[in-house]
């Protein structure tokens, strides 16, 4: 018997009324349960809707729908606000699922496994790794501070509000992840944050904004301060290219934009821009296109033998698919491997996945036709 599961995430950009008409077309597209994968506050919605409405709208839309819908956070969504309305409307609708109370879900002939968070965050404060162990931390003066109980929580609000502490955040060990696998082949992992890949087609390739630190008065001292489109608020230089300047712009990083005929390579760029500022430490951001996804997730499927993964996250990447090995794979064919970025709203792209047993198939759905 086919189990059939509609996949949205990444919504950055998305107006609400595209919000109801891609629930509504993965509802009459068959789609029994519904599965929200990440970045769902809107938080550069063109209406202008705080991201705190606009997730209980989202969520309010999936409840209507009657299906039941599998909620996990991203590398947006900041932590009071996520959980006080997830948590809330779990309490008013039977539908809405918390997968971080609810991490595996097991059907008759395949189980639902969730990591929620991502590695590496835009303001959000869910995140993942090997570093420590699961739970909620606060992050004080002096150092992290353990939050076992939800009574907790307004205590450490007022402290982050009266500026005694600095953030607080949930975090994910991925490592317990293998407690959670009991049988490989029946195992769909679900995560916002793809593994790595390795290759172009992969479910993680991206376009993205690099930096390389130079200090010329230690000229060995050379290294990438991130391969992420995250950015370090540093000084940056800017070569000639009005996409890199709108995105240094866009993050507010102060920069020196370079002169058109400006040398061409980033040892070169760096050393004559040193010489004309007289400045011997410089960051450069050029673009460049890689693979980005989690190296230690990658590790760990594998470790797991999982050969079901699905993920968000990376927009560039969105319905790429392929088997665990990297082979490419057709749509709505039944497979026992299966890597998938299925969805990313901002490019109006949701995804149909449908399970029979060990096998699985996936429709990429494009919602601008």
């Amino acid at each position: 018997m086919t189990t059939t599961y509609g996949i949205l995430s990444d919504f950055h950009k998305t107006s609400p009324t595209t919000i109801d008409k891609a629930i509504r077309h993965l509802k009459d597209a068959g789609a029994q349960y519904l599965i929200l994968n990440g970045d769902l506050t809107g938080e550069q919605n063109p209406h202008k809707i705080p991201p705190s409405y606009y997730l209980d709208y989202l969520l309010k839309a999936a409840a209507d729908t009657n299906l039941e819908t599998y909620v996990q956070f991203g590398s947006h969504e900041e932590f009071f606000l996520s959980e006080e309305i997830l948590n809330a409307k779990a309490r008013l609708y039977g539908n809405i699922i918390n997968i971080s109370q609810q991490q595996t879900i097991k059907k008759a002939d395949h189980h639902l496994l969730f990591l929620p968070g991502s590695d590496v965050n835009a303001g959000g404060e869910y995140t993942f790794g090997t570093h420590l162990p699961t739970g909620t931390y606060l992050q004080t003066k002096e150092g992290l501070q353990p939050v076992t109980d939800r009574k907790q929580y307004p205590l450490c609000a007022q402290l982050i509000q009266t500026k005694q502490a600095e953030s607080i955040f949930h975090y994910e060990d991925i490592n317990d992840l293998k407690k959670h696998v009991t049988d490989p082949q029946k195992t769909i992992l679900i995560c916002h944050v793809p593994p790595l890949t390795r290759r172009p087609t992969g479910i993680d390739y991206a376009h993205f904004i690099q930096t390389h630190y130079f200090d010329f008065a230690h000229e060995k001292d050379r290294f990438d301060l991130t391969k992420h489109r995250e950015f370090h608020k540093t000084l940056g230089v800017a070569p000639y290219d009005p996409r890199i300047i709108a995105h240094l712009q866009q993050q507010n990083i102060p920069f020196v934009p370079l002169a058109q005929n400006a040398p061409a390579t980033i040892e070169r760029l760096a050393k004559y821009h040193s010489q004309e500022t007289k400045n011997p430490k410089i960051t450069i951001a050029v673009e460049t296109q890689d693979n980005c996804g989690n190296g230690e997730l990658s590790d760990l499927i594998k470790q797991l033998d999982i050969t079901k993964f699905i993920c968000g996250h990376i927009h560039e990447s969105s319905h790429h698919a392929h088997t665990h090995l990297g082979n490419p794979l057709e749509q709505n064919v039944f497979t026992p491997s299966l890597f998938w970025n299925a969805s990313c709203m901002d490019a109006f792209k949701a995804g149909i996945l449908r399970v029979d047993g060990i096998n699985v198939a996936y429709q990429n759905i494009d919602l601008k036709r």
